[in-house]
């Protein structure tokens, strides 16, 4: 891994949405990619009920 960011939170009632960029090398082929994926929370009672992630395609 040479590094991560995220952007947001992006809130829109009781849910929120973080943005992830993860750029990795993988172990097998020694090839080098960005993967973008978008993850989305669902809150109750102030705690996390929910999590989905959409990997957004490159």
């Amino acid at each position: 891994m040479h590094a991560t960011e995220t952007h947001g939170p992006y809130v829109n009632g009781d849910q929120f949405a973080l943005r992830f960029a993860i750029d990795v090398t993988q172990k097998a082929s020694g090839q080098r990619m960005l993967m973008e994926e978008v993850g989305l929370y669902t809150l109750r009672d102030g705690k996390v009920v929910e999590e989905k992630f959409y990997f957004l395609g490159n």
